[in-house]
């Protein structure tokens, strides 16, 4: 049962992104070679960083996770 919904969100979120994505791409402000599930897998990651660690190496996994996605 928890699966289903699981799948089923992780559908509805990459639909969210994927139109996000698409509007960035569109105004010419983020790349064209990410994707939904890249962006859902580094989130995942930075979502696993150890609390203790949390303070310092949280603000810089996100600032690269945010710049990775912009056009260079």
């Amino acid at each position: 049962m928890w699966q289903d919904i699981s799948a089923q969100t992780m559908g509805k979120l990459a639909e969210a992104l994927t139109a996000l994505l698409d509007a960035g791409r569109r105004q010419g402000v983020l790349r064209g070679d990410v994707d939904a599930r890249d962006v859902i897998l580094l989130s995942w990651y930075l979502a696993h960083v150890e609390r203790a660690e949390w303070d310092e190496r949280a603000p810089r996994l996100l600032s690269v996770l945010l710049d990775g996605l912009s056009v260079r």
